[in-house]
C-alpha cells in the first residue's frame, strides 16, 4: 500500500485479511453484505453478523491505512448500499493481471497472431507463481477460483506448447509443459503433451520416466489407470532408440 507492505500482524484479525482477499478476488464487482455474513459467520444471526462486519471492516481499514481517521472512508475499499467492493483504480492484483493477460493472449491466438499469443502465455509463467491463496487452502470461498486459475494456467501452457510445437521448437514447448505439470500434476493431457515433445526430441529415457510418473500419480492420487491415448504414446516410446540418432516415430 503506497510502497508499504502490509504485514500479517497488521490485520490484527484473520477475518479482516480474508474480507480484503474476498473483495480483491471479485475485483470491483459488488459483494453483498449477506454473502459476507454467510461466509464469515454462517451460524450467526444477521444482527450479530452485522456488528461483526463493522468490527472486521474497521480492522481491515486500519491495516490498509494506518493512522486514518476513525469512521472516515477508506480510499481502497467502499461499503455502501449493502454492498462492498474495492477501488480498481487504487488496488491492483496478480489475479486481475492474470485475467487480462490470458484474455488478450486467447484473443491474439483466435486472430491468428501466434507471436502475440505466445508472448502472453509466457508472461503468465511469471504471474502465476502457485496456488491462489495457499494459506487459505481449506477456505471454501477461494476453492472454486483456486481450481479455475490452476486449470486456466494449464490450458495456457498447453496452448503455448501447441504453438511452439508447430514452430518446431520442441525444447521450448517442453519447458512450458513442465511448468504446467509443476502447477498441476494430475492432468493427464499435460503428461501426454510432454510425452509428444520427448518423442519428437528422441528422449526415450525421459519419456519413460514421464509415463511412469503419470501412471503413479493417477493411480495413487485418483485411483485411475492411464488412458488408451497415453498408453499408445508409451508404446511409441518403447519402440524408440535413445538419442538424436534414434528413430522418431510420426505423431498422429
Amino acid at each position: 500500500m503506497g510502497g508499504r507492505e502490509v504485514a500479517e500482524g497488521d490485520w490484527r484479525k484473520r477475518k479482516a485479511r480474508l474480507l480484503f482477499a474476498m473483495l480483491v478476488l471479485q475485483y470491483g464487482t459488488d459483494v453483498s453484505r449477506e454473502a459476507i455474513y454467510e461466509h464469515l459467520w454462517p451460524e450467526m444471526d444477521e444482527s450479530r453478523a452485522r456488528n461483526n462486519l463493522y468490527v472486521i471492516w474497521s480492522a481491515m481499514k486500519a491495516a490498509l491505512e494506518p493512522g486514518g481517521v476513525k469512521g472516515a472512508s477508506c480510499p481502497y475499499v467502499s461499503h455502501k448500499g449493502g454492498v462492498c467492493r474495492i477501488s480498481t483504480t487504487l488496488v491492483h492484483s496478480d489475479v486481475a493481471e492474470f485475467d487480462r493477460i490470458i484474455a488478450e493472449a486467447r484473443a491474439a491466438e483466435s486472430a491468428g497472431d501466434a507471436a502475440a499469443a505466445l508472448r502472453g502465455y509466457e508472461m503468465l509463467v511469471d504471474v502465476y507463481r502457485g496456488e491462489l491463496l495457499p494459506g487459505d487452502a481449506y477456505d471454501d470461498w477461494f476453492s472454486t477460483a483456486r481450481d479455475r486459475y490452476r486449470q486456466e494456467f494449464g490450458d495456457a501452457m498447453l496452448a503455448s506448447h501447441r504453438i511452439l510445437t508447430s514452430q518446431g521448437d520442441h525444447a521450448a514447448a517442453l519447458r512450458m509443459i513442465r511448468r504446467a505439470i509443476g502447477a498441476d500434476g494430475w492432468r493427464e493431457d499435460l503428461y501426454q503433451a510432454m510425452l509428444r515433445s520427448q518423442i519428437s526430441m528422441g528422449q526415450r529415457g525421459a519419456a519413460v520416466d514421464t509415463y511412469l510418473a503419470c501412471r503413479t500419480r493417477l493411480a495413487e492420487d485418483l485411483g485411475l489407470d492411464p488412458s488408451r491415448e497415453t498408453v499408445t504414446l508409451y508404446e511409441q516410446v518403447l519402440a524408440m532408440e535413445e538419442g538424436p540418432g534414434g528413430p522418431r516415430p510420426a505423431l498422429d
